[in-house]
């Protein structure tokens, strides 16, 4: 739902925030000094701008890219931060001269929440590479066009480049 000024008048600031999280959920990230959201709606923080995602498919689907390589990116640090934590004793136990105490395996709720999380940075990956080949789709074919041509002359000049390099004294 795309929401206008008119829709914010006689709003709190807290009013207007609520209402902008009701049309683009409360699901975002830190972006800068503004909030991200999903659908590449934006706001900024703590208080100010509330601005609606970019009508252009290309710009938005640019966004959303944003959105969701920021939540990878935390997903994978607390997936990886969790698994350093459970193997952390592990590691202990490998550098000490004397392996005296025999290693524990971690319980399994915590096998379990790792691998939470290893599905929550798969099903991030999963939609990260939807919305690249939205981006892709996005793109006017004339421009898909030019730069499918600028990469064959890219990959021409390094085989001729390469050939020119062989030839030695």
């Amino acid at each position: 739902m795309r929401l206008n000024a008119v829709d914010y008048e006689g709003l709190s600031p807290a009013q207007r925030i609520k209402k902008f999280e009701e049309a683009h959920g409360s699901d975002c990230v830190v972006w800068g000094s503004f909030l991200l959201y999903s659908d590449g709606s934006y706001r900024e923080h703590p208080l100010g701008v509330l601005a609606e995602a970019p009508n252009d498919p290309q710009k938005c689907a640019k966004r959303i890219i944003e959105y969701l390589e920021i939540k990878l990116n935390l997903a994978r640090e607390e997936f990886q931060v969790f698994k350093n934590k459970l193997t952390a004793h592990l590691r202990i136990v490998l550098e000490q001269r004397d392996c005296n105490n025999p290693p524990s395996p971690p319980s399994d709720e915590a096998v379990a929440k790792l691998k939470e999380l290893q599905k929550k940075v798969n099903h991030l990956q999963g939609k990260l590479t939807a919305a690249r080949k939205k981006l892709e789709e996005a793109i006017p074919k004339h421009i898909t066009k030019r730069n499918e041509f600028c990469e064959e002359n890219r990959s021409k000049a390094v085989s001729i480049s390469a050939e020119i390099e062989n030839i030695k004294i």
